[in-house]
This record gives structure tokens, C-alpha cells and sequence, in this order.
């Protein structure tokens, strides 16, 4: 039997969101990526160091998931522009 892809509970992407979303307020207030840390991360979304460990094994994937999700929205901001001023 072929299981589908694993159900994420409501609490663990609220979490995954509050990490990513740390982040990305982290890196605005012109603190580099490299200076960050995973502790600093964690503190800042009010979430267990173990808890953006369980999300993230790494920084670097930790970079990569918040790239990934901004290069989402700006296709998304990209197709929302091009469908309202379509001729």
C-alpha cells in the first residue's frame, strides 16, 4: 500500500512559518545571514531550538526554504499583476 505524502499538522506549520518569517525579519533589520544563529532564529520566532531543528536540519536549508517561499510569492505577485492588467 502506497501512502500519500505526510499530513503536516496545524501547529508544526505555524511553527515552520514563524521560523521562515524570523528569518526573513532577522536578515531586514541588516543582520547578515552568516552572522545569524540557529539560537538567535529560534529566540527571536519564540520557538524551541529543537522545534527549528526538527524543521530545518541547517541553515543552509533554512535559507533555502525561505528563498524558495519568496520566489513562490513573487510568481504569485507576478501572475496576480499580469491577470488584472491583461488586454
Amino acid at each position: 500500500m502506497t501512502r500519500g505524502p505526510k499530513k503536516i499538522r496545524s501547529d508544526a506549520r505555524r511553527n515552520k512559518d514563524i521560523i521562515m518569517s524570523s528569518t526573513i525579519e532577522l536578515s531586514h533589520s541588516n543582520i547578515d545571514i552568516t552572522e545569524m544563529k540557529m539560537l538567535d532564529i529560534a529566540k527571536h520566532g519564540g520557538v524551541g531550538v529543537g522545534t527549528l531543528y526538527r524543521h530545518f536540519e541547517s541553515k543552509a536549508r533554512l535559507c533555502e526554504s525561505v528563498m524558495d517561499k519568496q520566489v513562490e510569492t513573487m510568481f504569485q505577485e507576478i501572475d496576480t499583476y499580469l491577470e488584472k492588467h491583461k488586454k
